[in-house]
């Protein structure tokens, strides 16, 4: 490193403020140098004059010269010349050269001005379209051009700057800065405008071409071919200074804080990078950081992180720490890094990628946030050095670097993870050509995005600035700048193109301009009024219609027509009306199947927007006139919103389909069913549930029956009710089904019916079953009101006794003693017939023929038991004398009749005291002679021995009374002889009042006065002298109030108090 101080030198050169920049003549036409490096004139209207001729060997050898060079990016400037023409061999940044021949003039302008200002001036070879759905994509073929590809940027050129920049002084360098735009020429003047091209002033800072531009905000700097380098401030024109280098500088940075460090970095073609800065002299003092390795082609800052390039690569050095963090060296075979310029962007604060001919490098700058301070941010001078203290030391990453063959790069940034690359052409030779001298083809720039890691050329635009083919890669500038929103500058030293993304907005006009509705509709939710956006989608939909695309148009109309929340009345109005135009002409068109799922469903209550329930009509009578597409019907019916629907009118469509399909094929017949339900469900959502009765009842529906309660129709079909509560049974199960089968099939019907006993009265049904041979029904009938209630069934108890014995004998005994109401004589008549014995005896004796009943149960039912029990009831001596008598030639009576004797089973619990005791004995002695008893012997036994243990039991019994009577005696002898002694003169205290002694022998005798307290004690008035005894009740009232006492006090003591 090599420091040196000289005076600074304030150069006196004429600095032109934007006022005389204003009032200064018009610029002399752009001098080029041909082949030759003889002059050459463009005039106003771009034609070129042939400069003055030369041999014709000579020329030729020197054209191909100068194509060679600008294939290299070269253009040379004569006035430059003359300074230094090794500077000109290498820079590039110079101003725009045309052909000297009027084939050239012809090919570059045709390439011009394709299209006016705010146009966009692009050819789209490759794009990304914008990202819609799949579905939306999948449909991208609806458009006149299903080739084109929505473009990812809109280019603008850029008309706010001076009406001579470009026409008549190229521009040479620019700089964009978040404040500022800054634009200089080859023939040394500046431009500044701040952000919106506000002109802020324009001046002359150089005599030769400008080809750099810096300014951090409040001060700017350039750098010229004429070796100084101007730093001045950006609103006052008198701050402002210039310092001779004497050698072409190519690059230069200011300090952020230049205002106070003065301190800037330049290099160029000396080879030199130079810290400059003010010594305390207030001389220049240069600190020379990197020298002796070619041209510095750039120098970039990130605070005190310096970046510059030459032949040795690209460097990193850090001012502060005086240290240099990183150098890449060029790759093997680079090509003229003093030709190709780098080019540089930060996609984010510690990234930086730079790409320099056909490669690029991407680092990672570490900043330490101590880092950020201003002091850290200053390039140092020597002797502030000096005083720094614990520098922060950044480091730089290399992360990646990547090869980009066959490109040139003129400009990079980024674009979300991806790399914009300004890839440049250079001119090849045009092999059409017929003329003895070679004829150089030039191409437009192009502007790529790339994957950087795949390399992968994502989409590519190319770009045609003015006179593009008199260009070289340095004479572009590619910058992004970062506000409102994300933009990049194109300048070219006749052209400024604004780069921006293609927006919202650009993206919708560029669809409807290509008549790719269904991807502008997508998009434009959110930028369009919502009539405008349906619009568009109606558009599509007939796009489709028209390609007979029926299906695409249905599924759209859906999502085109959908009713959002919020929405004005004429929304409404018009999203009714597009869908019963649409509706009309599918169906007139015949493609109901293509629309009719895309039909709205739901109802809007309180909005205009619903379809006229006649259209819904019209589809649903479409699909039920064919039994194939019954499914589909019901589908319909049951998704449909039915405030949607005319259902009085589906009602009488539904009846009529199923009366004119009564004798249908059976294979109809499920359709049939499922069409009849619909119907029921129909009527009863309108309110109107008779009609759906006939239909219940050929579906033999269960709940029939309760259908009719529910809608209060039992009255008008009682005249049905048995074939309605039945429908659950056959036939033939009505014919040999038992009771209990039946009962359990219609114990719901059953019951129901018998709570409706007050709206059909029992003898209405009972003879409507007994008409319909349904007596089964009429018992499980009468049976269910009985369980309600008895009085119910009080009128029809003679039915319920024939009933009884047809279909539950078991419960017929039971039924006739509990009920009184039915004919007995009928009831004897009935149970002769069904042979109900038991009830015969019982009704018999009901009317008093006890004879006859005992015959019977003799004779038929053979129940000795039951026969003694019958006359134990009766309580009939003479009825007792008949069952004995009539009963003697029968063993099983007789030994019956002597158990029964002995036992109280049939008398010892009746009230009666005057019931008939029969003694054993009686019935031995009628029994007759030689009558063989089975088990009588084993009886009179038993007769014995149970009258002797009957005997045993009393005696012990009574032994056990005598002896608990004579305990308790002597426990009651016992307590009146309880007593205590006590000495008197000892206890004399007990001599003179009462004494009292606790149930508890262990307790103490105590006074009266000890237990109640003195003062509390019983007053009876006794008289001393008086020796009577006192009575006995008088000292039980004496006890009872010291029991008082006793009691009082606890209560006390429990309750805390004295």
């Amino acid at each position: 490193m090599v420091e040196n101080t000289e005076n600074s030198e304030k150069s006196s050169i004429e600095l032109s403020i934007s006022d005389r920049a204003i009032q200064k003549p018009e610029l002399p036409e752009s001098a080029l140098v041909d082949g030759n490096n003889e002059l050459s004139k463009v005039d106003d209207g771009g034609e070129e004059e042939q400069g003055k001729k030369e041999d014709e060997d000579e020329r030729e050898e020197e054209g191909h010269s100068q194509q060679n060079e600008e294939a290299n990016g070269s253009i040379n400037t004569p006035e430059l010349k003359e300074e230094n023409e090794d500077a000109l061999s290498i820079h590039e940044a110079s101003s725009s050269k045309k052909e000297q021949n009027s084939d050239e003039h012809e090919e570059g302008q045709h390439s011009i001005d394709k299209i006016e200002n705010g146009s966009n001036n692009v050819h789209s070879s490759n794009s990304f379209a914008s990202d819609v759905s799949d579905e939306l994509q999948s449909q991208s073929d609806a458009n006149d051009n299903p080739d084109a590809e929505l473009p990812q940027f809109t280019f603008h050129r850029i008309s706010q700057l001076p009406p001579s920049f470009m026409k008549h002084d190229p521009i040479s360098a620019s700089y964009i800065h978040e404040k500022y735009f800054l634009f200089a020429t080859h023939n040394g003047f500046i431009h500044i405008s701040d952000n919106n091209f506000q002109d802020i002033r324009t001046f002359r800072a150089h005599r030769a071409s400008i080809l750099s531009l810096h300014t951090d905000g409040e001060y700017f700097a350039s750098a010229s071919m004429d070796g100084t380098v101007v730093v001045g401030s950006i609103l006052n024109d008198k701050d402002i200074v210039a310092y001779d280098f004497k050698r072409p500088v190519h690059a230069v940075i200011i300090d952020r804080q230049y205002k106070v460090t003065k301190s800037f970095i330049s290099g160029g073609m000396s080879g030199e990078v130079i810290l400059s800065t003010r010594n305390w002299l207030g001389q220049r003092a240069d600190t020379v950081l990197e020298t002796e390795h070619g041209p510095i082609t750039s120098i970039k800052c990130v605070d005190d992180l310096i970046i510059w390039t030459n032949d040795k690569g690209i460097t990193f050095y850090q001012t502060s720490t005086r240290t240099t963090l990183l150098n890449t060296p060029l790759p093997k075979g680079f090509n003229r890094p003093d030709i190709y310029w780098p080019k540089y962007s930060f996609p984010e604060t510690d990234r930086l990628i730079i790409g320099w001919n056909d490669h690029v490098w991407f680092y990672k700058l570490t900043i330490p946030h101590t880092a950020q301070s201003v002091q850290a941010v200053n390039f140092l001078s020597t002797a502030a050095s000096s005083f720094r203290i614990g520098a922060a030391e950044k480091s730089v990453e290399l992360e990646s670097h990547v090869h980009l063959p066959d490109t040139i790069i003129g400009g990079i940034s980024s674009i979300n993870d991806d790399l914009i690359i300004l890839n440049y052409l250079a001119p090849v030779e045009d092999k059409s050509n017929v003329s003895k001298r070679p004829k150089m083809k030039s191409a437009p720039p192009e502007l790529q995005v790339i994957n950087p890691w795949t390399k992968e050329e994502l989409s590519v635009d190319i770009i045609e600035p003015k006179d593009y083919a008199t260009l070289g890669v340095n004479d572009y500038h590619f910058e992004k700048s970062i506000g409102e929103m994300v933009r990049w500058f194109l300048i070219s030293p006749n052209d400024a193109i604004l780069i921006k993304e293609f927006s919202l907005h650009d993206q919708l006009e560029w669809y409807i301009e290509h008549k790719m509705y269904l991807k502008a509709w997508s998009i434009s939710e959110y930028i369009l009024p919502p009539l405008e956006r349906i619009s568009l989608g109606v558009q599509q939909v007939h796009e489709y219609i028209n390609r007979e695309k029926w299906s695409e148009a249905g599924e759209l109309l859906t999502k085109v027509l959908a009713h959002g929340d919020n929405t004005s009345t004429e929304h409404q109005e018009y999203i009714k009306g597009e869908w019963s135009n649409f509706l009309d002409l599918f169906f007139e068109k015949g493609h109901q199947d293509q629309i009719v799922d895309c039909i709205p469903k739901v109802y809007y209550s309180d909005s205009a927007v619903n379809i006229d329930s006649k259209l819904y009509g019209k589809y649903l009578e479409h699909y039920l006139a064919d039994w194939k597409n019954i499914p589909k019907f019901l589908q319909l019916y049951h998704d449909w919103d039915h405030r949607l629907l005319d259902l009085r009118y589906f009602q009488f469509l539904l009846d009529n389909t199923l009366n004119s399909n009564q004798n249908e094929s059976n294979n109809k017949m499920p359709m049939i069913d499922k069409i009849r339900f619909l119907f029921i469900e129909l009527c009863l959502e309108i309110d109107d549930p008779q009609p759906a009765v006939k239909h219940l009842i050929i579906m033999r529906d269960p709940g029939t029956l309760q259908f009719l309660i529910s809608n209060h129709l039992l009255e008008k079909f009682v005249d049905r009710l048995p074939e309605i509560l039945t429908l659950e049974l056959t036939d033939e199960e009505l014919q040999y089904a038992t009771v209990d089968f039946i009962r359990e099939k219609l114990s719901t019907n059953i019951e129901l019916l018998a709570t409706k006993h007050r709206e059909i009265m029992p003898s209405k049904i009972i003879e409507l079953n007994e008409r319909a041979g349904l007596s089964v029904i009429n018992y499980l009938y009468l049976e269910k009101l009985s369980q309600l209630d008895k009085l119910l069934t009080k009128d029809f108890e003679d039915e319920m006794v024939i009933l009884y014995a047809k279909f539950n004998v078991s419960l017929l005994y039971i039924f006739l003693t509990k009920h009184n109401n039915y004919n007995i004589d009928s009831a004897i008549e009935i149970c002769e017939e069904m042979h109900c014995y038991k009830e015969l005896v019982y009704l018999w004796g009901k009317i008093g023929k006890n004879k006859k009943a005992v015959t019977l149960i003799i004779d038929k039912l053979e129940d000795p038991d039951l026969a003694i029990q019958f006359v134990a009831t009766n309580n009939d001596s003479e009825l007792w004398d008949y069952l004995l008598e009539y009963s003697m030639d029968k063993p099983k009576f007789i030994k019956a009749l002597i158990t029964a004797a002995n036992s109280s089973q049939y008398f010892n619990n009746m009230d009666d005291p005057f019931v008939l005791k029969i003694d054993p004995i009686s019935i031995v002695k009628r029994i007759p002679e030689r009558i063989e008893i089975e088990g009588l012997k084993r009886a009179l036994m038993n007769i014995t021995y149970d009258n002797y243990l009957e005997l045993t039991i009393n005696k012990i019994i009574l032994q056990i009374i005598q002896e608990e009577t004579l305990e308790i005696g002597n426990f009651y002898r016992k307590e009146r002889l309880k007593g205590a002694t006590l000495e008197p003169r000892q206890n004399s205290k007990f001599l003179k009042e009462t004494v009292i002694m606790y149930s508890d022998p262990a307790k103490p005798l105590v006074t009266e006065t000890e237990v109640v307290g003195e003062g509390n004690e019983w007053r009876q008035i006794i008289n001393e002298d008086d020796n009577a005894t006192i009575d006995i009740s008088t000292k039980i009232s004496h006890l009872n109030y010291i029991r008082q006492k006793l009691v009082l006090l606890r209560l006390r003591s429990e309750n805390g108090r004295t």
